[in-house]
């Protein structure tokens, strides 16, 4: 059988180190409140990742975007030919111009801890075979990492493993590859990349379909996909990790919340997945409204932050605008559910850093929810 392998290159090692220690997204130095967490359109660093980098990439994203040519990769991303593979393996992942994913809330975190746990995902465009044949074997996807606060990017580290195993139901034979895969910071840290990728196949003597990765949610219920984990130490518990998602995932059900306060409204634009049991997938996309007479509208993913508890039955969201409104950064709505139970909901404005400045009081808290795109 042919493999094919490569070697990360010198230089891009060098250069993410070098990067690691200019100032990633987020704000400049401790104290300083007027700059929120997250990137700065104004920054004028074409090596961090800006705001398009979620803007362009998301579901929605233009017929250019997924073609690999037009992608414009952190510099320190892999190149497609470092996948670590064997180029006879029937079964393949397509990844596109859009394989960008976002890392999503902890319901084990609180609404401040989350900020430095953002971070983004992308699978490098370009085909990569995947055994059909069932056990272990080894394997790498080219990948590459955005992190928050300027902490370093885990870089790619070798190859890892890749478990493949299937069963049947009926006439379909559904096939799930089990990834571990090592990366290590240029400062020396160990990270893991944990996956696991779905495909399902209706012939029994065929490969399924390739499988595109183009940031997109899938299905609410499952069905083909594929999920990553950031791991710190050790792929099997990924204690304190990061679990990626899609950006925007257009698939799931969109739930709003429009909270009215003493000087203005916010209006809270949340994608809700579904669950059989563990609390719901689900993105904060969008946050739009007014304070003290001035407008906003904030779709940035490093600037939306979010962290329910179990199955969102409260919701914590904070958003930082583009440009200080008079002393604010940003917005928090803090006990907000679609219910209306006891607590209230709360409003502050707050400082960079989430820290609140002064409560707003509430007036109304309406919740509203619509289909899908897919089900329209």
């Amino acid at each position: 059988m042919q493999a094919i392998r490569a070697t990360t290159p010198r230089y891009l090692l060098t250069l993410a180190l070098l990067l690691a220690m200019s100032p990633g997204p987020g704000c400049q130095g401790d104290d300083d409140d007027s700059t929120a967490p997250g990137n700065d359109d104004d920054s004028g660093d074409d090596d961090a990742a800006d705001d398009d980098d979620v803007a362009d990439d998301d579901d929605d994203s233009s017929g250019d975007d997924d073609s690999a040519a037009s992608v414009e990769l952190w510099p320190w991303c892999p190149v497609a030919d470092e996948y670590i593979g064997d180029s006879t393996w029937t079964q393949s992942v397509e990844a596109t111009g859009g394989a960008l994913y976002c890392a999503s809330f902890s319901e084990h975190r609180s609404l401040e801890e989350e900020p430095a746990f953002k971070a983004l995902l992308r699978v490098v465009p370009g085909s990569y075979p995947l055994p059909w044949a069932l056990g272990i074997a080894t394997l790498a996807l080219p990948v590459c990492f955005q992190m928050n606060d300027g902490q370093d990017p885990p870089l790619l580290d070798g190859a890892g493993n890749v478990h493949t195993s299937s069963s049947q139901f009926g006439p379909t034979t559904y096939f799930s590859h089990l990834l571990e895969q090592p990366l290590e910071t240029a400062g020396g840290d160990t990270w893991w990349l944990s996956g696991v990728i779905r495909m399902e196949s209706e012939v029994v003597t065929e490969p399924p379909p390739p499988l595109q990765l183009d940031g997109s949610g899938g299905a609410p219920y499952g069905g083909p996909g594929a999920e990553f984990s950031l791991c710190p130490d050790d792929p099997q518990s990924c204690s304190g990790g990061r679990r990626f998602l899609s950006c925007n995932p257009t698939s799931y059900r969109l739930q709003q919340h429009t909270v009215v306060f003493a000087g203005g409204e916010v209006i809270l634009d949340v994608r809700m997945g579904e669950s059989m049991a563990a609390t719901e997938p689900a993105a904060f996309v969008r946050a739009a409204g007014s304070l003290d007479g001035q407008s906003f509208e904030q779709e940035d993913y490093w600037k939306l932050i979010y962290n329910p508890t179990h199955h969102h039955f409260s919701r914590d969201f904070a958003v930082l605008f583009d440009s200080p409104i008079g002393d604010a950064c940003g917005l928090r709505a803090t006990e907000v559910d679609p219910w209306g139970d006891q607590p209230p909901t709360r409003v502050h404005t707050i400082n960079c850093k989430l820290g609140e400045i002064e409560e707003r009081s509430v007036t109304s808290d309406t919740f509203e929810e619509t289909p899908a795109e897919t089900e329209k």
